[in-house]
């Protein structure tokens, strides 16, 4: 099945209703939203944050499901599976991009999310990146997460589209050039796209929108990409 992807940086407040009105027009089906955790034995954190999404995101907006699914350590891995082929939609949670990426694995998800029946895959933040081709690590990564970093890592993600992402930037910080030296590098193999805070990227077959602002590195030049219209 074709699935529609949404790369969110991270919102602020609700969903932006321009990303909101795509999001209810590709979401025709609306029986089971499943949420994938970054720290699966962290199960407090997981319920709240899944709570914040939907009260704060999804229901002021109008998108509301008729079941709510999280993935952790309370759910083996062959149930997982089950719901990953039954949902909707799917959606990544943000938090530890490197857990997220162990748990991915760890309970072989990239291909139970490939071949489930849900239309649409969404992630924000660390549920972003890891749906990205790659993604890098940086300072800001290890001032959070310490141990875990890996200075200049990259590291595989799900490979939805073929692109790598970065994150979290302020317009300011890109267009003053504050950005690390392994996003160039990266740029000259793959196209790796920047996200400010309240962006989002919407891919299509392979066609990619872009809401709020989001910069392109290609071949090392940077560009500010066009938003789409209404």
């Amino acid at each position: 099945m074709k699935k529609i992807h949404y790369y969110f940086c991270w919102f602020n407040e609700t969903i932006p209703e321009r990303v909101a009105e795509l999001l209810r027009n590709d979401l025709t089906n609306r029986n089971s939203l499943v949420s994938i955790c970054t720290t699966p034995s962290e199960y407090d954190a997981n319920d709240q944050f899944v709570g914040t999404i939907i009260a704060d995101w999804l229901h002021p907006v109008g998108i509301i499901f008729d079941e709510y699914h999280l993935l952790d350590y309370r759910v083996t891995k062959e149930r997982a599976h089950e719901l990953l082929k039954n949902a909707s939609a799917i959606f990544l949670h943000g938090g530890n991009p490197f857990s997220l990426n162990n748990f991915l694995a760890e309970y072989e998800l990239p291909a139970a999310i490939n071949e489930s029946n849900a239309s649409i895959i969404m992630g924000a933040s660390a549920g972003m990146i890891n749906m990205s081709a790659h993604w890098i690590s940086d300072k800001r990564l290890e001032s959070n997460y310490g141990d875990e970093f890996k200075a200049g890592g990259i590291y595989d993600g799900l490979g939805l589209d073929k692109f790598a992402v970065g994150i979290h930037r302020s317009a300011d910080d890109v267009e003053a050039d504050q950005l690390e030296n392994e996003l160039f590098t990266l740029s000259q193999k793959m196209d790796v796209y920047v996200q400010c805070w309240d962006s989002a990227i919407r891919s299509k077959n392979g066609k990619l929108e872009f809401l709020g602002k989001v910069y392109l590195i290609s071949d090392s030049q940077v560009q500010k990409m066009a938003e789409i219209d209404f």
